[in-house]
């Protein structure tokens, strides 16, 4: 943290400090562009061929899924096209079956392979999802947490 001017009142350093936390996300987005970029392009490729967009998660993780499954469905961008979209933790009851049956481990990697295809896109919510969660049949983070 920045080592604020005592003329800096409460308010000014908390605002400081909420700019400041940003820096790292920030700076981990601009050394991931290409990466990023790329994803981007296939997405784009397997929706026109039809695809969708499996988003999934697990603790806090599971609610983002369910928020990026809900801005692709219902962009909030006035004329921007919808694109198919489906949050692999919405379904309770499935989820929870698979895990009495097969194990918690096992409930994303069975889900995404059972719910996509060939021009189906993959995404783990980066901060609550692991590598060891999701890469069986799911995807392959460049590195974990990713």
């Amino acid at each position: 943290m920045t080592v604020l001017s005592s003329s800096v009142g409460p308010v000014q350093a908390l605002i400081a400090e909420a700019f400041e936390r940003r820096v790292a996300p920030v700076m981990g987005l601009a050394d991931d562009a290409v990466a990023l970029a790329v994803a981007c392009r296939e997405m784009a490729d397997r929706f026109r061929r039809g695809g969708r967009l499996l988003v999934f998660g697990n603790g806090a993780g599971a609610t983002d899924a369910q928020h990026v499954a809900v801005e692709f469905v219902h962009p909030v961008i006035v004329g921007k096209r919808a694109l198919p979209a489906l949050s692999l933790v919405s379904d309770a009851a499935t989820l929870m079956g698979v895990a009495a049956r097969r194990g918690w481990r096992a409930s994303t990697p069975i889900r995404c392979r059972s719910s996509g295809g060939p021009t189906t896109s993959r995404s783990g919510c980066p901060a609550t999802v692991s590598a060891r969660t999701c890469v069986p049949g799911c995807v392959r983070p460049a590195r974990p947490g990713c």
